[in-house]
């Protein structure tokens, strides 16, 4: 049985999942800073962080 680990050849190429370019997320989706902000600010946490 051939090895997987055969170091005579280039390593395989990389799944085409792993070549899809970056796309930044639509605004639309996340809603705007003053969408974001309008309650005054991000939500507290229930307990301190120190």
């Amino acid at each position: 049985m051939e090895s997987t680990h055969a170091t005579d050849r280039p390593a395989p190429d990389d799944p085409p999942a792993a070549k899809r370019p970056y796309v930044e997320p639509r605004i639309d989706e996340l809603g705007t800073v003053e969408q974001l902000t309008a309650h005054g600010g991000f939500p507290q946490p229930s307990e301190p962080l120190l």
